[in-house]
């Protein structure tokens, strides 16, 4: 609760810094926050982008997961806005309480403590706390992982199809289970409720096309709306590297670009380091479960290249930080003092409407 209220004050003091109100629900609101505050006002629509072109817009690059919260907390009073501030605020808030019970055993250790503060300030949580579904498929996703470990085959596959239903790459937790299925080698292999949470995210994602092609018409429509974003098969190193070279001279790029390319490289040293103790803790399932969904949630954006925004996309490693936790103190430490300096420059940049 601590670390949670210091990183909101925190962006609040950023925001007010820089002559935004932190208390207004529009300081909150930038770029894709107005498509899910579509889709939780008007539904769906597909049409050709303006220009003539072949291209496609409208809300049908956006899942409905979180769109769909805020309607419901329309439905009982609360204006759009407010109510994805509260949607976010509150699953933030059950993400650090299941950290803390489920994974850090609520041991107040320096270690635990220092997981924790960084899971509050972690690269790209001012996503967590805006107008974005981040906080809310975090929180869906930890719920999966928690469940997978503790054989709750059929909690799994709902917070698997929650999390798909609500971000796109949700499916990859179906993987990231399969995988840990495999070199797990359960006992009960022939128990047929242990592909539930396989099943799960696979659903969620049928549901989204599902729920999309009932309102515009189109079955494909996500993919027609993200064609001209340039997605596709590319080199994950070639990837890093464009996104690390404004480090490579900082004397001519900007503050924000800086910020971003410094998280990236705090986020690819997080990330070695806690795939080293996932396989060192290989023993201990748990953790192994995490170092998958580790790997996983950071090629995937690598791999897929085009305009996507990776610094937001970094903000859904967030569950690494329990294998840090179980790391080098000087690492974990390392890591959350990163974390901290690099906080108040991207919610600087956000508020100024530099990130997308």
């Amino acid at each position: 609760m601590v670390a949670l209220a210091a990183a909101r004050f925190a962006s609040a003091a950023a925001a007010k810094r820089f002559g935004f109100d932190p208390l207004r629900a529009d300081s909150w609101i930038r770029w894709d926050s107005h498509w899910y505050l579509r889709i939780a006002e008007h539904g769906y629509q597909l049409r050709q982008c303006p220009g003539g072109d072949s291209n496609f817009c409208g809300e049908t690059g956006w899942f409905p997961g979180y769109p769909t919260l805020i309607s419901a907390f329309v439905r009982a009073g609360i204006p759009p806005a407010p109510s994805g501030i509260a949607i976010a605020l509150i699953a933030q808030l059950v993400l650090i309480v299941l950290l803390w019970g489920a994974f850090l055993d609520a041991s107040p250790s320096p270690r635990n403590l220092a997981a924790l503060l960084l899971a509050a300030f972690f690269p790209g949580a001012v996503y967590c706390q805006a107008v974005f579904p981040i906080s809310t498929f975090l929180c869906f996703a930890l719920g999966f992982l928690i469940a997978c470990v503790r054989g709750r085959w059929w909690i799994a596959a709902a917070c698997g199809a929650a999390a798909s239903f609500t971000y796109p790459t949700g499916f990859l937790l179906g993987g990231v289970y399969a995988l840990w299925l495999l070199v797990s080698m359960p006992e009960a292999q022939r128990d047929w409720r242990r592909l539930l949470p396989i099943a799960g995210p696979l659903v969620g994602f049928a549901a989204v096309f599902g729920m999309m092609a009932a309102q515009t018409g189109v079955w494909d429509a996500f993919i027609k709306n993200q064609a001209h974003f340039g997605y596709g098969l590319s080199d994950p190193l070639g990837t890093l590297g464009s996104r690390l070279a404004p480090l490579t001279m900082p004397s001519s790029a900007t503050t924000a670009a800086l910020a971003t390319a410094g998280q990236t490289l705090l986020v690819l040293a997080l990330v070695i380091g806690a795939s080293w103790v996932a396989l060192r803790e290989r023993s201990r399932l748990e953790l192994v479960l995490l170092g998958l969904y580790t790997v996983f949630y950071w090629s995937f954006p690598l791999i897929l290249g085009g305009q996507l925004s990776l610094y937001r996309a970094e903000a859904l490693l967030l569950p690494m930080t329990v294998l840090l936790a179980q790391g080098p103190p000087a690492l974990l430490f390392a890591g959350t003092a990163s974390a901290l300096f690099l906080f108040l420059p991207m919610a600087v940049a956000f508020f100024q409407g530099v990130l997308v």
